[in-house]
């Protein structure tokens, strides 16, 4: 599966969710977003190799991963937005 087509999945999903992405570093191509909340903060990023990977953790104890597929993919970036959201004390989206 081509990154570009995966990339062009999340940028859609991220401005229809008013998301802004942190960027990479060293020229690395990355999809992170931060949340924060009055009980805390979240992060949320993509890890697209052979399987698409969606990470969330709250920086801290709380860490989980979501396998998605292109076809998959905006349903578990709205899960784990959602579990980003209540770690952070924070109204669902839908």
């Amino acid at each position: 599966m081509a990154s570009h087509i995966t990339y062009q999945i999340v940028d859609g999903w991220a401005a229809r969710r008013g998301l802004v992405s942190l960027g990479g570093r060293g020229g690395q191509v990355l999809r992170s977003y931060q949340l924060s909340g009055p009980h805390g903060h979240a992060q949320l990023w993509l890890e697209n190799g052979l399987l698409i990977l969606v990470h969330i953790w709250d920086f801290g104890a709380r860490r989980e991963t979501l396998l998605a597929s292109t076809s998959t993919l905006e349903a578990r970036l709205d899960d784990a937005l959602n579990r980003a959201r209540a770690w952070c004390g924070l109204a669902p989206v839908s």
